[in-house]
């Protein structure tokens, strides 16, 4: 399966990096696998799709990208 890194992620979602790194790093998303500190996670389209969802509902009712 495609795996998609945190710069081509972040671009498509229209989140900073950072931002993305952050929220990834805070909870627990299938699809996205990291192998060893100083290695990028990398992405499949699954996770990509909910991280949409979430910023959208995020975005519209201000929900928490946890609780979204």
């Amino acid at each position: 399966m495609r795996a998609y890194t945190i710069a081509a992620t972040s671009l498509a979602l229209g989140v900073t990096p950072k931002w993305l790194d952050n929220a990834l790093s805070h909870n627990k998303i299938p699809g996205v696998t990291q192998t060893r500190q100083g290695v990028s996670r990398r992405l499949n389209t699954s996770s990509i799709l909910i991280l949409e969802l979430a910023i959208l509902l995020g975005r519209s009712l201000g929900a928490q990208i946890g609780r979204a």
